[in-house]
């Protein structure tokens, strides 16, 4: 019986070990999107976001910038947050480019690894000019992803 079956069990079981060594392993991680932040510096607005890390552990964020089409308008930017600690700067000068930051922008701030903790982000949103002049903030709170992958992250601090 073997002798018949042999070759055709050795593929199966094969093609087995293959698939389960190749295959992606997805853990949880956490991601915010802020879907709307505002940048002219003409008109006098402005945006800033806190980021709040109220877990007992330090963690990793990576932070990206996309334009009203989808597109990405900055570098990857990763920041690491003490336990208890908060995050906070203009948009812009969370951003190694800020002149490349302006307009109509969403923010996608995602966690660097396993986290099933939650993080929170508040925008600050606000206009200096003579016309409008005004403030607002929303508070925003990290949902679980599914992730597959990390990304090399060189932590640094906006100033």
């Amino acid at each position: 019986m073997f002798q018949k079956n042999g070759p055709l069990l050795l593929i199966l079981i094969l093609l087995s070990i293959l698939m389960t060594c190749s295959g992606a392993h997805a853990y949880t991680a956490q991601r915010l999107v802020i879907p709307y932040a505002s940048i002219d510096a003409v008109k006098g607005w402005w945006s800033g976001v806190a980021i709040h890390n109220p877990t007992s552990n330090p963690i990793i964020l990576g932070l990206k910038s996309y334009d009203a089409s989808g597109t990405q308008i900055n570098e990857h930017l990763c920041l690491e947050i003490p336990p208890q600690g908060t995050q906070t700067n203009t948009l812009q000068n969370f951003f190694s480019d800020p002149p490349a930051v302006s307009g109509r922008v969403s923010i996608y701030i995602t966690s660097n690894g396993p986290l099933s903790d939650h993080f929170q982000a508040t925008l600050f949103l606000g206009n200096n000019g003579n016309s409008n002049p005004g403030f607002a903030f929303q508070t925003y709170e990290s949902r679980d992803i599914d992730q597959t992958s990390q990304w090399l992250c060189p932590v640094e601090s906006p100033e």
